[in-house]
């Protein structure tokens, strides 16, 4: 077996799970962009139900809630103007209600400051993403409010996919800076499973004398940069071949082209489109040869398609687990779909290229 060989097989665990966990956020934004429009529809106000969903999630999922034995959900109301989710105990008794904002404007930020004046919010807490909980800082109202963790460029972009008639004239400057965001995320996943794939995979050699303790730092230093940057560059296109694509429906006046542009089998196929790209790219320079082309060919295929029908299955089972709601089901549905499906056709690609 040639070093090159070696170097293929050992870091293809990491080359399917890296992709899989960036393709993970964008698939739940999806998700919730679709549960929000079926809540809500496509007005400009879209953004603040998609992160009412979002607040929504991470609290259920939050091992402190868990533990707890709490659940929180939306109300029934689309137009509550006081509550927009309720936590709930095992017994079912409301503990917590939740006033939840998602406004960037003066005038937004001023509107909030009157009703809480006014005691409009009095039984709520309030929860903000990171844009309102900075403007409503600034103004000492005296409420307190807490932080999401969520920004106003990501719900602002998901709403935007969801074919939303999003109020924002900046609205490519506000999806490119989101875009950045996910990244940048992605970077930090990539340079992570880059440096602990290296440490795995090294290690035996390490142990036998073959290396020495500072080649395996530096080999360590060196996948932890390059497993960064690949995944920051793949992110990124990815997800601005999405927004080509939605540029191009929105140009044509499609409803039907700007629904697909944002969906979660376009985030599949962009993913997929760009691992392709990336693999021919090393075809081209050498780096690999014929032969493992055609398996990374059949893997990225394999990937794309496990990822659509993962989610779609993933989606369905969510809708019917307490607590786990269509996103997340959506999520945990792609990823295993996208992983398993990348398994299968690399399986198949050696099975033609043995």
């Amino acid at each position: 077996m040639t070093a090159r060989t070696r170097i293929h097989r050992r870091r293809s665990g990491k080359d399917l799970v890296t992709p899989a966990a960036a393709r993970a956020m964008e698939t739940y934004l999806d998700a919730v962009g679709v549960e929000a429009v079926k809540r809500a529809g496509k007005g400009p106000q879209l953004k603040g139900v998609i992160h009412e969903v979002m607040v929504r999630d991470s609290r259920n999922l939050s091992l402190e809630r868990i533990v707890e034995g709490h659940s929180t959900e939306l109300v029934h109301s689309t137009t509550a103007r006081t509550v927009d989710l309720v936590t709930t105990d095992a017994s079912g008794k409301v503990v917590r209600r939740l006033q939840v904002k998602d406004v960037t404007s003066t005038s937004g930020l001023r509107d909030v400051g009157v009703r809480v004046r006014s005691g409009q919010y009095r039984s709520a807490r309030l929860v903000g993403t990171e844009e309102t909980y900075a403007g409503y800082a600034k103004r000492g109202l005296g409420k307190p409010m807490e932080r999401s963790g969520v920004s106003s460029t990501t719900t602002t972009r998901a709403a935007d996919n969801a074919g939303a008639a999003v109020r924002n004239r900046g609205l490519l400057l506000s999806n490119a800076k989101d875009i950045a965001k996910r990244s940048g995320a992605a970077a930090g996943i990539g340079a992570a499973m880059g440096g602990v794939a290296e440490a795995v995979s090294s290690y035996k050699e390490l142990r036998d004398g073959e290396i020495d303790g500072l080649e395996y730092a530096g080999r360590i230093t060196v996948s932890t940069v390059k497993g960064g940057a690949s995944a920051a560059v793949k992110t990124g296109a990815a997800l601005g071949l999405k927004e080509a694509g939605k540029a191009i429906a929105k140009q044509a006046g499609s409803q039907t082209l700007r629904r697909v542009a944002g969906s979660n089998p376009a985030t599949a196929v962009a993913f997929g489109v760009v691992e392709q790209a990336w693999d021919t790219g090393k075809l081209v320079t050498g780096s690999i040869d014929g032969a493992e082309y055609g398996k990374r060919t059949c893997q990225n295929v394999g990937g794309v398609g496990g990822a659509i029908a993962g989610a779609e299955i993933g989606a369905l089972v969510g809708s019917v687990v307490p607590g786990a709601g269509t996103a997340i089901g959506a999520v945990v549905g792609g990823i295993i779909g996208g992983i398993g499906g990348s398994f299968g056709g690399r399986g198949l690609g050696r099975l033609i290229w043995a």
